[in-house]
């Protein structure tokens, strides 16, 4: 009987230790599949349209200086709490440029669905205190009434939420005592 030199017999385990680790290796990765993380969410988005009605021509001559459209977490309760709530993250906004514009477009990204959104409305920024100063022009509400509706994004979900800004016939504002 002839016997093979030992490195011979290493070199096999070797090669047989590296296939091993190889299959192990595409066994893991195909049961996770692969390095994609699991718990990445896909995001959803609210987005839609917004329409002056009496076009350019309908805005306020003075006092128009940022318009934003916002969908807040809760129904705001006091102007105060309005600004911290942006900067909490309990509410979405986009700024839409420029003014004067008949239409406008928005988008907004929600990363971490599902999330409902209690209050999402269409305000313009009328002074220079931009934590008070505020107007809202239109609401998304519940069958065109005055109560506030919720809209829910779900996961990978676009929801789509259009409004029409009256500047002679504005929604009721909201930290206003009638």
């Amino acid at each position: 009987m002839q016997r093979r030199p030992a490195s011979a017999s290493f070199a096999a385990m070797k090669s047989i230790l590296v296939l091993c680790i190889g299959c192990l290796i595409a066994a893991i990765c195909s049961s996770c599949d692969g390095l994609v993380p699991r718990d990445v969410v896909q995001p959803g988005v609210l987005s839609g349209s917004i329409t002056i009605t009496g076009g350019t021509e309908a805005w306020p001559t003075d006092s128009a200086l940022t318009l934003v459209v916002v969908a807040f977490d809760n129904v705001p309760t006091e102007a105060s709490a309005v600004f911290g709530d942006v900067l909490a993250g309990r509410a979405l906004f986009q700024t839409l440029t420029p003014l004067r514009q008949e239409n406008y477009r928005y988008r907004l990204e929600v990363a971490s669905p599902p999330r409902t959104f209690r209050y999402v409305a269409v305000a313009l920024q009328v002074g220079p205190d931009i934590s008070r100063d505020w107007r809202v022009l239109a609401v998304r509400t519940v069958d065109s009434g005055l109560s506030p509706a919720e809209v829910t994004i779900g996961v990978g979900q676009t929801r789509t939420e259009n409004f029409t800004v009256d500047f002679s016939n504005l929604p009721p504002q909201p930290f206003e005592t009638p």
